[in-house]
Parts: C-alpha cells; structure tokens; sequence
C-alpha cells in the first residue's frame, strides 16, 4: 500500500490517534463514558459549521480561529444550548467548576459535543480536560481540533486556546492513487482533550462561561486496525498513581515516536486528570510492541482510558 500519511488540520498537526477503547476496571468503561451525558459534543451533517471548506472529497467543518475575539472584545451570553453545572455533588459532576456555562459556538460546531469538563488549579499550573461525544450516527470528524474560549462571570472575554483532540479510531481513505490515514472519532465515541498551558494567574473561580468549537475533516473509508493498548494497569507509587501495559501497532508500517495518554475519570466520566509516557520509545516496527509505563498523577482513580498516538507512520 502506498505511505499513509496524517491528514493535518489547519496550522495545527495533530497526532495519529487509535486505541481498542482500553479502559480501567475502576469503572470508567465506555458505557459509563457514554452516560456522562455531559462529556462530548455533536452536530448535524458533514457540510456544516462555519467556515466549511471542500478539500477533494472531503469537507472541512469548523476554524480554528473562530474564537478569537474581535475588535470591541464584545461581552458573551449565555445561551440556550449551554450546559451549566449548578448544584450537586462536585466529585460526580460533568462540568467543574459548579456553575459554569459551557456551550458551543453559535451557529455551528460539527457533530462533536462537549459532555464533560474539568477546570482546576493543577500541581504544575492551570489544566483543562474535556471529554467530547460524536452524536452522529453516521459522520466522522477526523484530525480533530478544539478551540476554547473563556470568558469571566461579567461576560467578558478571558482567551482563546487550542488544542488536539485524542482519539482511538483510524479510517482508510483515498486520494488519487495513494491510501491515506486518518485518525477520526466515529458514531458514538467519547473522545478526551487536555489544554495545560493556561495562565498561572487565572483565576478559575473567575471563569462564567466556556465557549467550544470542534474543527475536523470529514471523511469517509473503512475502517483500519492500528494502535490498541493491552494489559493496562495501575502502579502505586509515592508521588501517586502510573499506568503500565503494552502498546500494540497493528499497522503494516512502523509507528514513529509513540506514546500513550491515560485520562483519569469520576464516576460519570468527566476527566480529572492526564498520565503520559515521558521520554523517546523508539520506533515500534509492524506487528511489534512496546511496554510502557507513565508519569504519575495524585488524583482519585475511579477509572481510566488509554489513548495511544504516534507521530508518523513510515
């Protein structure tokens, strides 16, 4: 088969992304993912979105720069579609802080619905971690992207940041001669993103309302076996809680630079925190497997889910 390679979104390059759905036996498994109904988002059809561009069969949902604020840094409202998380018990909760407002972008956001998300002052700093749901029966948002736009309790804006979205399905699509490869989130699947480069001087409490986009291709093809991670566990270690298991490359090519991410959720699905592998793993040839162990994480291990990337494929 000739190379596959990674479709890129915008300026962003997004890693491959694939994984069997791995999770832990704390109880985070799909079905109690999927019942976080808070944690993903979706939309209608392909075509879509603001801003949609064709590129050859496929069609681009969605921009990266939608949220940047414009000249003025007009005010937000919440609107009818927002989530907010007003009462309960913070440890089950979706959306943390209590009381904030997340919602998407009016006037278009794909088929990729935020179910569940985490604002905290973390060990290191400020960290977001989010968890999205495709809630189209049929569409793909492949290569996906996040853009997320703050905004304090008076409705005035905060910032705008981006980041990649972890997903556990490739797709084989074709272009011209050439298969290609995408890393996409299909019907029904519950995906995670982290953003841990906020400000240190922000003020969480602060934070009114969260405005989501989802940028991605949409795509069509089969299905392919790649990545999958096997025998994930947990180590006690002082510092907190690791992860250790086996990253499998299914793929008929060597996965380049691999890595593995492990979300920590609650009992509904919302994430709380994110383990990696630090370090270079080498190259793991077709058909082979690399045994992993990652960094740890002080936060309550209900459950997790593994999502294993690579850089490039050769």
């Amino acid at each position: 088969m000739a190379a596959r390679v990674l479709v890129a979104l915008g300026a962003v390059l997004l890693p491959l992304a694939c994984t069997s759905g791995t999770t832990g036996e704390g109880g985070a498994g799909d079905a109690t993912a999927e019942g976080a109904s808070g944690e993903s988002g979706s939309s209608s059809g392909s075509t879509t979105g603001a801003d949609a561009a064709s590129v050859g069969d496929a069609t681009m949902v969605g921009s990266l720069d939608a949220l940047v604020p414009g000249e003025g840094d007009a005010a937000v409202e919440t609107g009818e579609d927002a989530a907010v998380a007003t009462d309960g018990d913070t440890a089950d909760a979706a959306f943390v802080p209590l009381g904030l407002a997340v919602m998407p972008l009016p006037g278009g956001n794909g088929v990729l619905e935020m179910i569940a998300l985490t604002l905290q002052k973390g060990p290191t700093g400020i960290e977001l971690y989010a968890a999205l749901k495709n809630d189209d029966p049929t569409g793909l948002a492949c290569a996906p992207g996040l853009s997320l736009q703050l905004y304090d309790k008076s409705g005035q804006p905060i910032g705008t940041w981006i980041g990649g979205i972890d997903t556990f399905r490739f797709y084989d699509y074709e272009q011209g001669d050439a298969g290609e490869l995408a890393s996409c989130v299909g019907p029904g699947d519950v995906v995670m993103a982290s953003l841990t480069g906020l400000p240190a001087d922000l003020d969480v409490d602060d934070v009114g309302t969260i405005v989501y986009q989802c940028s991605y291709w949409a795509l069509q093809g089969p299905e392919v076996v790649g990545l999958s991670v096997s025998g994930l566990t947990t180590v006690v270690l002082d510092s907190g809680t690791a992860f250790t298991g086996t990253l499998v490359n299914g793929f008929d090519a060597a996965a380049v630079g691999p890595s593995v991410d492990v979300f920590v959720v609650n009992a509904v699905g919302r994430p709380l925190g994110l383990a990696t592998t630090p370090g270079d793993a080498g190259d793991i040839p077709a058909g082979g497997g690399w045994t992993f162990q990652t960094n740890a994480v002080d936060v309550p291990v209900v459950g997790y889910v593994a999502y294993p990337t690579a850089t490039t494929l050769q």
